[in-house]
């Protein structure tokens, strides 16, 4: 049943049936009764179905029997159990006291390993009954005591215990907002992201320790880097009581922090909005936007007749009025969850003006990534540009055929590299072996190859010359790594109750025979893969490696040592990947943190002509302007006069550092 062992950290854990699945299993439970088991395992189950009266009934039952018994794990498991199901009854003010019970018997446990996760059910249910400010107090003990477990461990399984923890975070705005406190809110939600990739870039390319978190730094942010920054956050009920609870967002945050320091925010209630998913709207306009052979049905309250309208209305229009009047001066977004895959340079006021049209925009995974890119000292990016263009296409794993070539990328391969007065990498010489000698040196980095996500499922338009395009970052996953189809046996069903904040389930682990990938989708305890891959050249010298199939892998990227000011991936879908609590985990992540300063990416499979055009403008608006956002917003129109439907032109997105 298990291929490998689970890493555990900190274990939360209850489990009955796998006792080799998890390492420091509670201890006794060999020794306990078989009442005493069996109540446990009905009071569980009772909680997953919902049936919140009954189990505390059998909870009480639990509690009796383990006080004749003398059993101190099962009164634990009952006071416990008690404690979930009150809450999860939305009996506020009875919750409190039970959870301050347990949060004082966690801070007596030798490793506290359950204190985080019962201050922030204490603090819902302070939440739930008005008391703001003991919430407060709760959450960020509870938020410490996450920081703490993450500290000092590798880049993964940092973004992978985030992601079961983030829902603290989230409360913890909810509450500072509650209070009217939302400058205090903006600090908790810069803080609630891309952390793992800050101290990735700390301890690569930065000789002193990560800038500060407070208000003062991102108006300082705003200031050095002459931008207004619009950072978006999404808060839901965040109940992660039982660990399976899904969080859909039911209001946006948005703040608007303009380069002389003055703040705004606005909040929007997503329901009220006519949006009852999310993620499920933002597919829905993406599709629009996208697909012009099937444009996708959108359900929505917004104003407006297509997609472009919709997001407008949603994202903009409720803070067009703290956007600066130049359309040269600097916007960074900063999205959350969905809002990643928003084509915000396609977005349309009532006007009919796009948001390019208007502004100069960059995306930003958080603002100490800014603050990291204007810090860091001046490397030494001499070597000439390394171009790549439609290398000699390898066949994918599982396919009988290669990659179809791409003309037009390899027309703007040469364009590029003679404004560039370099030699481009084509064809056959397109592979690693012969580009590897100058990547440590060169100071940009161009690929106009196949962009691919680590999928089964593929896809070629038979009616547009399109760059190869992959669904999602995994077969069995949707971008935010949940199922995306009911699997046939979920851990709990197998018996298997993980309780998570600081659980991570390794490769190869199955559960009921069922991939743990799946089976514990929910739960969010499955170590985060870093998916995507650069199509080159196969390559015989690279006999272990994905690089011999052609493959320029997200792993073997984060492992380089770059110096260069620019990196373009004029490619497909290498702006997507897996959406996490730490920003898109792919490639655009994989360059910064190997040390580039900036990329441009796309957010969907670009069309070959109309991107060889765009490219060509960008780089040859880049000689007369240094500003890299600047440059790619000229092309963007430029292209838009010959091209001007959004999906020729509207993919890609800046990120970095401008100058």
């Amino acid at each position: 049943m298990v291929r490998s062992p689970l890493i555990s950290l900190s274990l939360i854990a209850t489990l009955w049936g796998l006792p080799s699945l998890i390492q420091r299993l509670p201890a006794a439970i060999a020794a306990e009764t078989n009442p005493l088991v069996e109540l446990t395992q009905q009071g569980l189950q009772q909680l997953e179905s919902g049936q919140f009266e009954a189990a505390l009934r059998t909870y009480r039952q639990l509690l009796d029997q383990a006080e004749r018994e003398g059993s101190d794990r099962a009164r634990d498991e009952a006071r416990l159990g008690q404690a979930k199901a009150t809450l999860l009854a939305q009996r506020y003010s009875e919750a409190i006291p039970q959870w301050e019970q347990i949060v004082t018997h966690e801070r007596q446990t030798p490793n506290h390993s359950g204190l985080p996760l019962a201050l922030t059910n204490l603090a819902l249910a302070q939440f739930g009954a008005g008391h703001y400010r003991g919430a407060e107090t709760a959450l960020r003990e509870a938020v410490t005591a996450w920081d703490s477990l993450r500290a000092n461990l590798a880049d993964l399984d940092q973004v992978t215990l985030f992601e079961q923890q983030a829902h603290t975070y989230r409360l913890l705005q909810k509450t500072l907002v509650a209070q009217g406190n939302t400058d205090a809110a903006l600090v908790v939600a810069e803080a609630s992201r891309a952390q793992s990739l800050v101290e990735q870039l700390v301890r690569k390319h930065r000789p002193t320790a990560a800038p500060p978190l407070d208000l003062e730094a991102i108006r300082t942010a705003a200031r050095t880097e002459k931008t207004t920054l619009v950072i978006y956050a999404l808060v839901g009920d965040e109940v992660r009581v039982l660990g399976t609870e899904a969080n859909e967002p039911t209001t946006l945050y948005s703040w608007v922090v303009s380069p002389q320091g003055a703040i705004a925010f606005h909040t929007l209630d997503l329901e009220a909005a006519g949006i009852e998913s999310l993620r499920t709207f933002v597919r829905q306009t993406r599709t629009q936007l996208i697909d012009r052979f099937g444009r996708g049905r959108v359900t929505t309250t917004l104003p407006g007749d297509g997609a472009a309208d919709y997001l407008y209305q949603l994202l903009i229009a409720p803070i067009a009025a703290h956007l600066p009047r130049d359309p040269a001066a600097s916007v960074t977004i900063l999205p959350q969850d969905a809002l990643f895959l928003v084509p915000f340079a396609t977005l349309r006021n009532p006007a009919g003006n796009y948001l390019i049209e208007s502004h100069t925009l960059q995306v930003a995974p958080n603002v100490q990534t800014l603050a990291i890119a204007a810090t860091t000292p001046e490397r030494s990016s001499q070597g000439t540009a390394v171009i790549v263009g439609n290398p000699t296409m390898p066949t994918l794993p599982q396919q009988d055929r290669p990659l179809s070539a791409l003309p037009g990328a390899e027309q703007e391969a040469i364009a590029v590299a003679n404004l560039l007065n370099t030699t481009p990498f084509l064809g056959s010489q397109a592979s690693f072996t012969q580009i590897q000698p100058h990547l440590a040196t060169a100071s940009v980095l161009h690929f106009a190859t196949h962009g691919l996500l680590s999928c089964v499922d593929t896809q070629i338009d038979p009616n547009e010359t399109l760059r190869y395009e992959l669904r999602c970052p995994d077969s069995q996953l949707d971008w935010y790594g949940n199922a995306i189809a009911p699997p046939a046996s979920t851990a709990r069903e197998n018996n298997v109750f993980v309780n998570p904040g600081a659980v991570i389930v390794g490769g190869n682990v199955f559960v009921g025979g069922e991939a743990a990938e799946t089976a514990l989708a929910r739960e969010k305890v499955v170590r985060v893969d870093l998916p995507g891959a650069l199509v080159l050249t196969a390559d015989d010298e690279f006999a272990t490696s994905d690089l011999k199939d052609g493959f320029l892998t997200s792993r073997e990227i984060v492992a380089l040592d770059l110096t260069a000011d620019l990196v373009v991936l004029s490619a497909c879908d290498t702006g997507q990947g897996r959406i996490t609590g730490d920003g898109v985990v792919g490639l655009s992540r994989s360059f910064l943190a190997a040390g580039a300063e900036s990329v441009v990416v796309s957010l969907w499979a670009i069309p070959d002509i109309p991107t060889a055009m765009l490219m060509t403008e960008f780089y040859r608006n880049l000689r007369s302007n240094p500003d890299k956002a600047a440059a790619l917003r000229q092309a963007m129109l430029t292209t838009m006069e010959q091209y001007p439907d959004p999906f020729n032109w509207g993919a890609f997105v800046f990120m970095g550092d401008r100058t």
